[in-house]
């Protein structure tokens, strides 16, 4: 659920983000990533509020994958239980559609609570169930969740946690999807205003099962280690070098071990 205050005041407010996203690596494969959103949110009260979030996100390959487009929107409740402590209550309502593959619908039903204990430290929770409905093929039910924690220590450093599970479109394999449980964490250091170096790593176990089936078929045990040094071009420009460890262990013959240079564009406006 997306918004981490309420809004002072009654009335509505309302925000438009656009993102376009294009990655290069030395695998030759281009991915492009271009994601709109507009999220909405009208203050009931001093302490509560409701949210109506609509997103689209388009992912592009230009090589042997498959490329995806979804549309959600998310709604939600909130109530100030405490100054520290927001909770939320709300569902999440998509449409996803692949290249080559079935259509797939999905809803959630998800509870959140926020805690801001001080300006330094941020806990953000949610967890909730998802219904996942396959044209042509079986449905099937899943538990959702994701815990994200952010530490501030110093000025211009970030330490930050997050573990989650979802599932997605596999991008490689026609008639699959993928159940993702992972973590991921990431220290953050700006230097100089507009330069940032920063360090992320993350476990994955990827559990993937054909739509029209249900049978699992695969199952991935996915490392990675990426130091990154990313530029602030303009307000609404970044650009990003970075180098990836990464190391899969599969039951299948996906496998591998590979390091792989990258450079990033993002454009935000």
């Amino acid at each position: 659920m997306s918004g981490t205050q309420i809004c002072s005041g009654r009335g509505p407010a309302a925000r438009i983000k656009t993102r376009y996203f294009c990655t290069l690596s030395e695998t030759r494969i281009r991915r492009t990533i271009q994601s709109s959103e507009l999220i909405s949110k009208y203050a009931l009260s001093e302490k509560s509020s409701f949210e109506a979030d609509f997103a689209a996100a388009t992912n592009t390959y230009q090589g042997a994958a498959l490329n995806s487009t979804e549309l959600s929107n998310q709604d939600a409740f909130n109530f100030a239980i405490s100054p520290k402590v927001l909770g939320s209550i709300g569902a999440r309502f998509s449409y996803l559609d692949v290249q080559q593959n079935p259509a797939q619908t999905a809803e959630e039903l998800l509870v959140r609570a926020l805690w801001q204990p001080g300006a330094k430290l941020t806990i953000d929770a949610s967890v909730g169930v998802e219904f996942r409905q396959v044209s042509g093929g079986h449905g099937f039910n899943d538990g959702v969740f994701r815990l994200a924690g952010s530490y501030y220590p110093f000025d211009g450093t970030a330490i930050t946690l997050t573990a989650s599970r979802y599932t997605q479109s596999s991008a490689d394999l026609f008639g699959q999807d993928e159940t993702v449980t992972g973590v991921d964490a990431e220290i953050r250091q700006r230097l100089f205003q507009k330069f940032h170096l920063i360090l992320t790593a993350g476990y994955s176990n990827n559990v993937y099962r054909q739509i029209l089936t249900l049978a699992t078929t695969r199952e991935d045990n996915y490392l990675y280690v990426r130091p990154r040094i990313m530029f602030d071009v303009t307000r609404w420009a970044r650009l990003q070098f970075s180098f990836q460890f990464q190391n899969n262990q599969s039951t299948s013959t996906f496998g591998f071990i590979d390091n792989m240079a990258m450079i990033q564009c993002d454009i935000v406006f």
